[in-house]
């Protein structure tokens, strides 16, 4: 009996170091262990933690239509019930999960293990929008400089070291009368 308290602790602390939010499911979809991660997005996010904590059922609370991610999170139900059924190995989802006052984006990830004796699944949620904003912020400045390049009439390319391709703006393909989409090989 000490040995398994001392497991669970083990466990708990365990998870709790982690950055990302974190849930263990039966295969029935039942919470049965959070992170201290998952209780602080829960409070920080007005969620009423009784009905995102052990306990409840994930799946029917990804399938409450009242949810303002009803589609996002219905999303993640249906892919967890495709990989209990043997369809899928693992799930993973970026999604939007803005709160009033700050745009997020989120990746999901559901991960299946068997035991000796049962299936369980891992839920996590890890906060992606750093990397969303700078991919935002690039797409910004590319349609920027690409729009500028038109405007002067001025192209520009460059060359990938990792896959010795070239790329170019379309202003370069328009300037050399070339189709747009094109872009030359090495040899050329």
């Amino acid at each position: 009996e000490k040995e398994i308290e001392l497991n669970k602790t083990y466990l708990q602390n365990t998870i709790d170091g982690l950055t990302e939010s974190v849930a263990l499911l039966n295969v029935d979809g039942d919470i049965l262990l959070t992170n201290r991660k998952w209780h602080e997005f829960a409070i920080e996010n007005d969620a009423i933690e009784s009905e995102v904590s052990v306990g409840i059922n994930y799946f029917e609370a990804c399938k409450d239509k009242n949810g303002k991610w009803f589609e996002e999170a219905k999303k993640f139900a249906e892919n967890i019930e495709k990989m209990i059924q043997g369809d899928i190995n693992s799930f993973k989802f970026e999604y939007p999960c803005h709160s009033p006052d700050k745009k997020r984006w989120f990746i999901g990830t559901i991960s299946l293990f068997k035991t000796d004796y049962e299936y369980f699944i891992v839920a996590s949620h890890r906060d992606i929008t750093e990397r969303k904003e700078a991919e935002f912020s690039l797409k910004e400045s590319e349609e920027f400089l690409n729009k500028t390049g038109e405007i002067a009439r001025v192209g520009g390319w460059y060359l990938t070291d990792k896959f010795d391709t070239v790329y170019w703006t379309q202003t370069t393909g328009r300037i050399h009368e070339l189709p747009d989409g094109y872009y030359p090989s090495l040899d050329e």
